[in-house]
C-alpha cells in the first residue's frame, strides 16, 4: 500500500464565516455566538476561529454565508459550532461539507460542547516524544505538547512552557 504524507494536523480557519440575523430559525430571542472549526476524514479537528455575535429575534436564526473554506487538501468537513442565545458554552450543531458556504442555524439538536477552540496544528521542531499518548516537541527554548491522543495539535494558551536554553534531547 502506499504512504501519504501530510502535515501535522489541521490549521484553524483564518476568520469566522458572515453571520447576520435571520426571521426563520425557531431560536429564542438572544445573542448568539458562531465559530467554525475542520476535520478531517479521520476525525481530526482543528482549532477554532474566532467567535462571531449575533443577536437574534424571537424565533429566529443565525445565516451564515462566506463561510471560510480550508486551505489544507486533508480537510473533509466544516464544524458549525454555537452557544445557546445568551449562553456561553459552544456546542457542535452541523457538520457541512467542505465547498459549503452558507448555512441556517435554528433549533434541532446540539452536540458534543467545542474542545478545540484555542488549538492550532503542532509546530515542527529539533526534537519529538510520545509518552503516555501526549506528543512532546522541543521548538528552540519551548517544550509544546499535544492534547491526549490528539498528536497534530497544541493548546496554545496552555500546552508549552519555555526553558533558559535551547532543548536538544527529549527521552519519553
Amino acid at each position: 500500500y502506499a504512504l501519504a504524507v501530510r502535515p501535522w494536523g489541521l490549521l484553524p480557519p483564518q476568520g469566522p464565516p458572515m453571520c447576520a440575523a435571520s426571521n426563520d430559525g425557531g431560536l429564542f430571542a438572544g445573542t448568539v455566538q458562531v465559530l467554525i472549526t475542520y476535520s478531517s476524514a479521520s476525525g481530526e479537528e482543528s482549532g477554532a476561529s474566532n467567535a462571531v455575535s449575533t443577536l437574534v429575534p424571537q424565533f429566529g436564526g443565525v445565516q451564515l454565508s462566506s463561510i471560510p473554506q480550508p486551505m489544507q487538501a486533508h480537510a473533509a468537513s466544516i464544524n458549525v459550532y454555537t452557544t445557546t442565545p445568551n449562553g456561553t458554552e459552544f456546542q457542535w450543531v452541523a457538520r457541512l461539507p467542505v465547498g459549503t458556504t452558507s448555512y441556517l442555524v435554528g433549533t434541532g439538536p446540539r452536540g458534543r460542547v467545542l474542545q478545540t477552540q484555542f488549538y492550532t496544528s503542532m509546530p515542527a521542531g529539533q526534537c519529538a516524544a510520545v509518552y503516555s499518548g501526549v506528543l512532546y516537541v522541543g521548538i528552540g527554548r519551548m517544550l509544546a505538547w499535544s492534547p491526549p491522543l490528539q498528536y497534530g495539535q497544541f493548546d496554545t494558551a496552555e500546552n508549552y512552557v519555555e526553558f533558559n536554553d535551547d532543548i536538544d534531547v527529549l527521552t519519553p
